[in-house]
């Protein structure tokens, strides 16, 4: 095994600068999709207000997924010389393990660089589980993929977006 210590921590670097950015452009779009659901609201066209809360929830969640992996990368980060020697410790699993089950769901490709250096850092069977589906970070599991709301979810997020923007 060839670990280039450079080019993983580079990556690291290069995974948390894009999902910052990323993050910043999602949180101007939430923004504007808020003021949307308001006028959709104020006009009483509840059922494209309605349309639009899904996909709300869903990429309010992605900023969840950023910041969780941001940190993490940058924890893996602060132990290159010990991932090094030793490869993935279990203290490190987790991030290892989330790292590489967003690498392929979300569309960023340092991410998916990283899983491919991970590969060969942890051992296989928790690599294909990753891949395959097995995420041990609930934050990152529950918001990575896009997922149909609960009505009731779906009716108290309109609830809150209506008192931010103090629609009535």
């Amino acid at each position: 095994k060839n670990f280039d210590r450079v080019k993983y921590k580079t990556l690291l670097t290069e995974a948390t600068s894009r999902m910052t950015i990323r993050r910043g452009k999602k949180v101007n779009e939430l923004y504007r999709v808020r003021d949307k659901i308001a006028d959709y609201v104020k006009n009483g066209d509840m059922s494209s207000a309605l349309i639009y809360i899904d996909n709300y929830i869903n990429e309010e969640g992605k900023l969840k997924v950023f910041d969780v992996l941001c940190t993490m990368c940058d924890q893996m980060k602060g132990r290159v010389a010990e991932v090094e020697s030793y490869g993935i410790t279990d203290d490190l699993a987790t991030n290892a393990n989330a790292i590489v089950y967003a690498s392929h769901r979300l569309d960023i490709k340092e991410l998916e660089k990283l899983s491919d250096i991970m590969k060969e850092l942890m051992p296989k069977v928790e690599f294909k589980e990753a891949m395959n589906g097995t995420c041990h970070n609930e934050i990152v599991r529950d918001n990575v993929s896009y997922r149909k709301c609960e009505k009731g979810e779906s009716y108290l997020k309109l609830i809150e977006i209506c008192k931010e923007t103090k629609t009535q």
